[in-house]
């Protein structure tokens, strides 16, 4: 036997698929106001309601792998929180064996790609003809995304000349169960739906090509080969899409191995005992009751289970080096961690402004290793702040799961979370006038110089008592005169560019972005070293009114 494939329409199909995800979560982003994300979160607020749920949407749908990606979508767009869709993903497994049914008592299956075409199209035209409107123009990323996704998968499928009703399957006969059961994972894989694998085994079934013990076998590897779906849609963007992707491999790991080394040996007894003699309903009866019972044997362990992803697979891409270390079960050690994961956090913004202004300063998390030097560059800057933005939402994350702490504590956690949203605010600053500030560095100009120099002069001092602070080694009673220092300073660059009429090879309003935005850029440093609570603060009842004076 041969199998034919379609590379181009295959990548194509892949490139299509991705693409659908996209739009997805662009427009769920945009769609789902405050209103639907509470409604949302509620129904899927408790597994109970969750895997139900799950159950009746994959009916519907006739497809599991579709409502994975559109759960994926949800936890993407940051709708669904990454436990209640792990409930969704487990019903959904039960849902999806409904197929079985439908083609055994009915002889057909609903072709969910007959809607592409139209989905993409009416999409489009959303898109084009009510661009600006956001609402309608949300709607039409939604529409068109769906309908890629549904391509893409389709094209998948023709790519590889569908091997669900093309294939002679004669050559099985007197295979090894094993190998049943990894031709089944490998053309679900393959075809991305375990529903099509169901309905090739039920026809080889059938026809009398392979007896119940191997087509058991092919559907436990199809229910397997499935996950490739959402580990393929969750490889990309956010960690907790890695997660729940995750999860739907080691669910449907896990029931593979029940229904393979416990179920199957004792089917056949099972089925003699309630005199069910209908092969193809013994198969559609095994396909539902393993994944019926494959939900309660992972319901007692999913909230340890959600622990162990959150803290082990994909987590922050690297932005955090400590807090993901720490489970919050713990609440001094992880105060402690969320301290340390600050101070990395504003070394990281001070090392990136310094290198905006062209600085050669050497930073410290701490009294530690320094930081490996930035190049230079806008774009260097743009993507490094991106990843500062990110390292803040995992930092607010990791503190609102924190409980059990004293009142102390949880003003120290309140006064680091003010730092932290004042050193990304100062970061963001410099981000919009980075247009503005590489002509100001390339201009060889003698104001340009004289400028440049004075910045940097002014950028430089603030960094350095940015590094005292996270040494400790920084007087809070010296802040408040430092901000009238600095407020004077830019006010002195600022007239000096008035009376010049700005600066040779840079415009006026360009020059007077840089000042104002430097101007800010440092108040809001200053207000970082303000609200930095000393370590010591994180001892229980220690030291209040240290606290109480340096709380933002």
């Amino acid at each position: 036997m041969s199998f034919s494939i379609d590379w181009s329409l295959l990548v194509s199909g892949l490139g299509l698929f991705m693409l659908g995800m996209f739009f997805l979560e662009l427009s769920l982003k945009s769609l789902l106001n405050r209103a639907v994300v509470k409604s949302l979160r509620g129904a899927t607020a408790s597994l109970w309601l969750a895997v139900p749920l799950g159950v009746i949407l994959t009916a519907l749908l006739q497809s599991s792998s579709l409502l994975g990606l559109l759960v994926l979508a949800f936890v993407g767009a940051g709708v669904m929180p990454m436990r209640n869709a792990l409930g969704v993903i487990l019903g959904a497994n039960l849902g999806t064996t409904m197929t079985g049914w439908i083609v055994t008592w009915l002889g057909f299956k609903l072709e969910l790609d007959a809607f592409a075409l139209p989905l993409m199209g009416i999409g489009a035209l959303l898109k084009v003809w009510l661009d600006g409107r956001l609402r309608w123009e949300s709607l039409g990323h939604l529409m068109l995304g769906l309908g890629l996704l549904l391509f893409g998968l389709d094209a998948m499928k023709t790519g590889v000349e569908d091997l669900a009703k093309n294939t002679d399957l004669s050559f099985l006969v007197g295979w090894s169960i094993i190998w049943f059961l990894g031709l089944g994972l490998l053309l679900a894989a393959v075809i991305q739906s375990s529903s099509a694998v169901v309905m090739l085994v039920l026809s080889g079934l059938h026809a009398g090509l392979f007896d119940f013990t191997a087509a058991a076998a092919m559907v436990i590897g199809a229910d397997l080969g499935t996950t490739s779906t959402l580990l393929l849609a969750g490889a990309s963007g956010a960690s907790v899409k890695r997660q729940v992707s995750m999860f739907h491999l080691i669910y449907n790991t896990l029931t593979a191995l029940f229904a393979y080394f416990v179920m199957l040996p004792l089917a056949p007894y099972v089925f003699d005992r309630v005199d069910l003699n209908d092969i193809l309903l013994q198969l559609v009866v095994f396909h539902s009751s393993f994944n019926f019972i494959g939900i309660f044997l992972v319901l007692p362990i999913i909230r340890r289970l959600a622990d162990w992803l959150e803290q082990n697979i994909g987590q922050h891409h690297g932005v955090t080096e400590i807090i993901h270390k720490v489970p919050v079960s713990i609440p001094e050690a992880a105060a402690v961690a969320l301290h340390q994961e600050t101070l990395l956090l504003l070394a990281r913004t001070f090392q990136l402004l310094g290198q905006a202004y062209h600085s050669q300063m050497q930073f410290y998390a701490s009294h530690g290793n320094p930081l490996t030097p930035l190049p230079p560059g806008m774009g260097v800057y743009l993507d490094h702040y991106e990843s500062l933005k990110e390292l803040e939402g995992e930092i607010a994350a990791y503190a609102n799961q924190i409980d059990g702490l004293a009142p102390e504590q949880r003003n120290h956690l309140e006064s680091l979370l003010a730092s932290v949203r004042k050193a990304v605010y100062a970061a963001k600053s410099i981000k919009d006038v980075q247009d503005d500030m590489e002509p100001l560095w390339s201009d060889s100009a003698d104001s340009a110089t004289t400028l440049r120099e004075a910045l940097k002069r002014r950028m430089e001092h603030l960094l350095t008592m940015g590094q005292a602070t996270l040494n400790g080694e920084l007087s809070h009673g010296s802040l408040a005169q430092e901000d009238a220092i600095h407020r004077k300073e830019m006010q002195r660059l600022s007239d000096d560019a008035y009376r010049s009429d700005g600066v040779d090879g840079v415009g006026f309003s360009s020059l007077m972005n840089i000042i104002r935005e430097t101007d800010e850029c440092g108040r809001e440093l200053l207000r970082v070293f303000t609200n930095l609570p000393p370590p010591d603060g994180l001892e229980l009842a220690a030291q209040p009114p240290v606290l109480q004076s340096v709380g933002g």
